[in-house]
């Protein structure tokens, strides 16, 4: 968004409504214009998903680094503004969506020392890791490069919209932490507050996409009326109530190819408020005659029928409504003398999972390998008429296999009549339950369906395909009852703060200044001394494990190793250590010391995930055949030779976490 012309801007002025209608012009002129033979091409939308946040062209040319906002390329939208744009598309016969874009990056990357250059934030940053991910995540991965002549770090978000002051009524953005200087878990804080807002479009897309993917498949066939029709409908509001910066709706009379009935689409623009009352209204003689047009209207994105008014001196059919910003709606013109015969619907915003040992809590489409899950979906009827028989089922098909039980629905037809009686759904839920165990582990195509009925008008929607991931089980979190993910113990800590570690050995450096630092949370965070009489850099770590025979690792199970880790060391190259195992079985016999492949990287923004390494194939391990009381993990690297430096650097090791995890079986 470009402000030259503005000193200041908000949320729906004169600029903002200049850009949104030049982007609907775009839009018409690519897909009105996409025909060929006379027909219809369909056509994308990639919907804008990011901002210009950082780079020098947004800390402009002064010593003081303040924010040269005239030179603002692109803003990041808010979610309601994306959710308008994709709807919008919708409107202007768009038949596809895709947010652009996942990845952030430098504008220029070979053009690093240019003055006129710019980061982009898109979805997630540089390193696919959200935003407002937790700070031991994303802190030793460089989230922005550092650059000697100029600044590439973000901007605060109080400082550019969408998120400043007085650009968007519906986010207040919280006052930052005070910054104590030298204080590092004060950065911490810091950093946790600046990158919020950066990540809520990324945490709200999700509902967003859904929405639209909810009410896209139904406009797959639908395209504009003739130019003699297509404007023939109003949504409007009441010119008393309107506030300030009030932007207009849009709506559009759309038509199927076989012109056998007619739809109305609307989208809120007004960005500024959610729950903005409207009203609805057309004029049967100015639709084609092949409208059937009523004091009734199904409604797709709710999926119930609507009732009007019949206004004889004007001759208006009208209908309230109420939007919040960015929302649309797709409604069909019906006879209710001739009602809708049953149709059954399902999208994939009407699957979710639960987990019944934990009671009714709604989970994302993923779980561990062990868990029973509850796939819960609710089928729609989208007809006046009822229907009774309904089968309905759950395939997996990776596996080529059923889940659960098939069940049947019955349906009662969506009320109409009287008015009173509009407004109400007519859906049934049905309940599938999954056992998992390890040979699930992985990624699976899962289809819940509804078996056709005979003469259903849309068998396109009785069946919805859905992605499931079935995690592996990790030894810390199933067993133990608690992650190896280096958190702070509560209460008597040891001088490595963490008691994810049992015990430390070798050449650490055990003082609170230099080596026990806490500079990040849920992170261990030591320093390896230089051994000079070695030559070497070495030092270890036992993981925790109950001290308790059923909760030993079972080497057969669990034997996949990762770790996040990073090393930092000035005088070492690209490598800081190699990770080496051990491990005491049943007997009180250790096996190893075996190397691994792990390496880890080095360097402030060299943050790993190392792994998965089977510790199958580590030679010299002997790993699998028994049960692990014991997992040490030790940290080697070779030393500097002949000529080491004067005052060789500690390694700085930090930890974020260890996983040993199951394979599929």
């Amino acid at each position: 968004m470009d402000s030259d012309y503005e000193e200041t801007t908000t949320m729906c002025d004169t600029n903002w409504v200049f850009l949104v209608e030049h982007c609907e012009e775009g839009m018409d002129s690519t897909i009105m214009n996409a025909v060929v033979d006379g027909e219809p091409v369909p056509v994308y939308f990639y919907a804008q998903a990011f901002g210009a946040t950082a780079g020098p062209k947004l800390h402009g040319q002064s010593a003081d680094t303040a924010i040269d906002y005239n030179s603002y390329l692109y803003r990041t939208p808010t979610p309601r503004e994306f959710r308008m744009l994709c709807n919008l598309a919708l409107l202007h016969q768009a038949k596809g969506i895709f947010p652009y874009n996942l990845c952030s990056y430098v504008s220029r990357p070979a053009l690093m020392d240019s003055a006129y250059n710019w980061m982009a934030n898109f979805l997630l940053d540089r390193h696919l890791i959200p935003f407002d991910a937790p700070y031991e995540e994303w802190v030793y991965t460089g989230r922005w490069p550092e650059h000697d002549t100029y600044d590439y770090s973000y901007v605060r978000p109080d400082a550019i919209p969408p998120w400043m002051d007085g650009f968007n009524p519906l986010y207040e953005i919280d006052n930052p932490p005070a910054w104590i200087q030298g204080n590092q878990k004060n950065w911490e804080r810091w950093y946790e507050w600046l990158f919020e807002p950066y990540g809520i479009l990324y945490s709200e897309i999700g509902g967003i996409m859904a929405g639209v993917k909810g009410i896209a498949p139904e406009m797959h066939d639908l395209w504009w009326c003739g130019a003699t029709y297509r404007d023939q409908a109003t949504i409007t509001l009441d010119a008393a109530s309107q506030p300030l910066h009030f932007v207009p709706p849009r709506i559009k009379v759309f038509e199927d190819s076989a012109q056998t009935g007619c739809w109305l689409f609307y989208v809120d623009r007004f960005c500024r408020s959610d729950s903005t009352p409207y009203e609805i209204g057309f004029d049967p003689d100015s639709l084609p005659a092949y409208a059937d047009c009523s004091n009734r209207l199904l409604d797709h994105s709710r999926r119930f029928v609507m009732d009007g008014t019949w206004d004889a001196q004007t001759g208006l059919y009208t209908f309230p409504d109420t939007l919040d910003a960015g929302e649309s709606r797709l409604v069909e013109l019906f006879d209710p003398e001739e009602g809708l015969p049953a149709d059954i619907r399902i999208t994939e915003g009407d699957v979710r999972t639960i987990r019944p040992q934990r009671g009714d809590t709604v989970s994302a489409m993923a779980t561990t390998a062990g868990n029973s899950i509850d796939i819960l979906a609710t089928f729609y009827n989208m007809g006046t008429e009822g229907t009774g028989g309904v089968e309905v089922m759950v395939y997996d098909s990776t596996e080529s296999a059923q889940i659960g039980d098939t069940d049947t629905l019955r349906f009662a037809g969506l009320p109409y009549r009287p008015a009173d009686s509009c407004r109400q759904t007519d859906s049934r839920r049905a309940s599938f339950t999954w056992q998992t165990d390890s040979t699930d582990i992985g990624t699976h195509l899962i289809t819940v369906s509804a078996v056709a009925l005979p003469g259903e008008p849309n068998t396109a929607d009785n069946s919805v395909d859905l992605t499931f991931l079935v995690r592996p089980r990790d030894y810390a979190t199933s067993v133990r009852g608690d992650a190896w993910d280096m958190t702070e113990a509560d209460s008597n800590p040891p001088d490595w703060r963490t008691s994810d570690i049992d015990t430390v050995y070798g050449d650490w450096d055990t003082s609170q200044a230099t080596g026990w630092t806490d500079s990040v949370s849920g992170m261990f965070e030591g320093a390896v001394e230089y051994d000079s009489s070695n030559d070497r850099y070495r030092a270890g770590v036992a993981l925790a494990v109950p001290d308790s025979a059923g909760a030993y690792i079972d080497t057969d199970l669990y034997h996949m190793l990762s770790i996040g880790i990073v090393g930092m060391n000035g005088d070492l190259g690209d490598e800081s250590c190699t990770v080496w195992v051990r491990w005491k079985d049943s007997h009180g016999s250790w096996h190893g010391w075996a190397e691994t492949t792990l390496e880890a990287g080095n360097g402030a923004d060299g943050w790993e995930v190392l792994g998965p390494v089977d510790l199958d194939n580590v030679t010299g391990l002997g790993w699998g055949g028994d049960i692990a009381s014991d997992l040490e993990l030790r940290f080697h690297h070779d030393g500097f030779g002949p000529s080491p430096p004067v005052d060789p650097d500690d390694t700085l090791i930090r930890i974020g976490w260890v996983k040993l995890e199951e394979t599929v079986q």
